[in-house]
C-alpha cells in the first residue's frame, strides 16, 4: 500500500473474505502475502481473471492461486550465505522501466517458474557482489506477475519502480497514472499542494545559494511534461522526481534559522561515529549547523560509564568511559 500511494496509483484494501463479494469492477488484484486463502475466494478469483483481471502474487501462495495465476509450483529455497539474495536484476528483456538494479536484502525465496510456455522468467535474484544466483526473482504469465520473495522496506524508490513495472507490464495505463501523480506530488510538501504553486512561493524566499537547484526543478519539471506527451512515461517519472529533488533542495535552503533553535544529533552508538573521534565528529557536525548531540549512554541493562544503578558494560573496561570521553 505504501508503495502504490507513493506511485500514486488507486488501491482498496480487501480482506480475503469479501473477494467474492467486492472484486466485480476492479482490474488487478494484490496479494502481497497470502500463503493461504478461504476456499471461497479461488472461485472468486477464477472469475475475475476470466473476466479479463489480472493478479501480482507473492513469495508462497497455495497451489489453487498458483494454478489459476499459470505458475509452477516452486522450491523453498534459503540463502546459502548473508546477501545471496541482495538485488533484483532484468532476465529475458526484462519489463519495461523496470530498474537495472533493485536491492533488496531478502533472506529466502519460494523459486516459482512460469507453468506453460506463455510465461517467463522477467528477473532474477543476484548476490551482494553482483553474481546471478540463476534463481527467478519476477516471473510474468498471461494473467500474472509473481515476486519469488515479498516487498520488503529497502531501496524504496527502485521498489516502487519494480512494482509499477509490474503493474504496467498487465494495465499498461498505469503508466500514464503514475507519471501524472508524479508531476502533481513533484511539489506536494510543507505548505504547497503542487508544482507551480511551490515554484511560486520559494521563488521570492530562496537565497541565492539555492537559486540553481530552483530553476534546475523548473527545468526538469518541464521534460517530464515532454516525455508525457510523447508517451515516454518511464522518462517522465525520472524527470518529475529529479524535479521534486530539486525543489526540495531549494525548500530546505528557503527554511530561516530560528534564534536559539535546538538542531540535535542522534548518537546510538555510546562511544561515537565508528572511525571518528567524538573531536572531529563534533567539528563536522557544529560546521553544518548542529548545536547539540544526543549520545545513547546507557540501555535497560546495562550503562557506558560507571554507574552505582546499572552494571557497567564490560566495554568500558576496555575503551573506558564514554560519557567522560564525549563530554571532554
Amino acid at each position: 500500500a505504501g508503495l502504490l500511494d507513493r506511485l500514486g496509483l488507486p488501491y482498496v484494501p480487501l480482506a480475503d473474505l469479501d473477494l467474492a463479494a467486492h472484486a466485480g469492477g476492479l482490474e488487478l488484484l494484490l496479494f502481497p502475502y497470502n500463503p493461504s486463502l478461504p476456499d471461497t475466494a479461488y472461485a472468486a478469483v477464477e472469475r475475475f481473471v476470466a473476466h479479463g483481471g489480472k493478479l501480482i502474487t507473492c513469495f508462497n501462495i497455495p497451489a489453487p492461486l498458483a494454478r489459476i495465476a499459470q505458475l509452477a509450483p516452486g522450491a523453498y529455497v534459503g540463502e546459502e550465505t548473508s546477501g545471496h539474495f541482495a538485488s533484483i536484476r532484468p532476465a529475458n528483456g526484462g519489463l519495461p522501466g523496470m530498474p537495472d538494479i533493485t536491492p533488496q536484502a531478502s533472506w529466502n525465496i519460494v523459486a516459482m517458474t512460469p507453468a506453460n510456455a506463455s510465461g517467463r522468467v522477467a528477473a532474477r535474484w543476484h548476490t551482494a557482489a553482483g553474481v546471478d544466483t540463476g534463481h527467478p526473482a519476477v516471473v510474468v504469465t498471461g494473467r500474472a506477475a509473481h515476486l519469488t520473495h515479498l516487498f520488503l522496506r529497502d531501496a524504496p524508490d527502485e521498489k516502487a519502480r519494480l512494482l509499477l513495472a509490474m503493474v504496467g507490464h498487465l494495465l499498461p495505463d498505469a503508466w500514464e497514472t503514475a507519471a501524472r501523480a508524479a508531476m502533481t506530488r513533484a511539489g506536494a510538501f510543507g505548505p504547497y499542494a503542487g508544482f507551480e504553486q511551490a515554484v511560486a512561493g520559494l521563488s521570492a524566499a530562496t537565497p541565492e545559494r539555492a537559486r540553481a537547484d530552483l530553476e534546475q526543478a523548473r527545468s526538469f519539471h518541464a521534460r517530464a511534461g515532454e516525455a508525457l506527451a510523447r508517451g515516454d512515461h518511464p522518462g517522465a517519472l525520472a524527470s518529475a522526481a529529479e524535479a521534486r529533488n530539486r525543489l526540495f533542495r531549494a525548500y530546505a535552503a528557503a527554511q530561516p534559522a530560528r534564534p536559539g533553535e535546538f538542531r540535535g544529533f542522534w548518537c546510538h552508538n555510546a562511544y561515537g561515529v565508528p572511525g571518528m573521534s567524538w573531536d572531529e565528529a563534533v567539528r563536522n557536525l557544529a560546521a553544518n549547523g548542529f548545536n547539540a548531540v544526543l549520545p545513547n549512554m546507557l540501555w535497560g541493562g546495562v550503562a557506558y560509564y560507571p554507574s552505582s544503578v546499572l552494571p557497567v558494560a564490560a566495554d568500558v573496561g576496555v575503551q573506558g568511559d564514554a560519557l567522560a570521553q564525549c563530554l571532554a
